[in-house]
């Protein structure tokens, strides 16, 4: 790779990618789309990065940052599930349209789309693979089905599980206890039984960029560590982390008790583990929440 499109770059996995690209080369020049101009912290510093403002379902916008790059990596999306609901419409366009726009812009070049585990039926059998079946539920999981559609062969579609790390949005679950350990000096949970696959946010990006590679078969991967952790023993490895009481109000799972990668296809393919264990990664975030309150501060 020497010239690559991240869409989406001024979010959470965005930026983190950014960072872990210019990290792979110095030589590597990076052209970061995203639809906002405002301060993206995570992009501060990067060396050979170009941010441009622009919407993805913009084509002519697209097309003029393609000049040159050999490697798109389409991230750009609502990809908060609860803001999918509330604006459907919206949803739509942005995830469904802009991967149709990016994806006949990038034509015959190398396109890793970033998908989402949330395409899966619910009642499927955990660990999933690629050949589970799909059976969307909510507005989110069926834009990212829609627009897995879109990219054609040649793509590679990242089915993507529990990413967490720092600069995560609030509306996620890791965040969400992190900042009420900090807030409340405790964390409280709805229920402790669903089992999650989380993957810390450095991991992902590593695993994004050897999927950009040309010796990569075009095709459907599951990224996420294949070891289900209970909601319950995250919130008590926060609660650890952060020295704080966890509490939990033992609701029911809900309509998905487990979400589990089998990512075995991205080991064979890449190579590829996950380096930064549980414990570990909570540790990292942790610290990245309090540097960023007291900068706020």
């Amino acid at each position: 790779m020497r010239r690559v499109l991240v869409t989406g770059a001024g979010g959470f996995l965005g930026g983190h990618l950014c960072r872990q690209l210019a990290a792979t080369s110095r030589t590597m020049e990076i052209v970061a789309l995203d639809a906002s101009a405002a301060p993206a912290p995570l992009l501060a510093g990067i060396a050979g990065l170009t941010r441009v403002a622009g919407d993805v379902r913009d084509a002519a916008a697209v097309a003029r940052c393609l000049r040159g790059v050999d490697v798109v990596f389409h991230l750009a999306a609502i990809a908060d599930p609860r803001a999918c609901e509330a604006d459907p419409v919206r949803a739509w366009s942005v995830n469904v349209d802009g991967t149709a726009a990016v994806a006949r812009a990038a034509a015959g070049r190398r396109l890793v789309f970033l998908s989402s585990a949330a395409v899966y039926a619910a009642d499927g059998v955990a660990p999933l693979a690629e050949d589970a079946p799909v059976d969307p539920v909510g507005v989110y999981a069926e834009t990212k089905l829609a627009a897995e559609r879109l990219c054609g062969p040649g793509a590679i579609i990242v089915r993507n599980f529990n990413t967490y790390g720092g600069g995560q949005g609030a509306t996620f679950l890791v965040p969400q206890m992190m900042r009420r350990a900090l807030a409340d000096g405790a964390v409280t949970i709805a229920s402790c039984t669903p089992v999650r696959d989380f993957t810390y946010v450095d991991d992902v990006a590593r695993a994004l960029i050897a999927l950009g590679e040309d010796d990569v078969e075009p095709g459907v991967y599951n990224l996420g560590s294949g070891v289900g952790v209970g909601v319950g023993e995250a919130a008590l490895a926060v609660g650890t982390v952060l020295g704080v009481p966890v509490e939990c109000r033992h609701a029911p799972a809900g309509a998905r008790p487990h979400l589990v990668a089998c990512a075995d296809k991205l080991r064979r393919c890449i190579g590829w583990r996950p380096e930064v264990d549980l414990a570990d990664g909570l540790a990292r975030t942790a610290a990245w929440f309090r540097a960023a309150d007291a900068e706020a501060a």
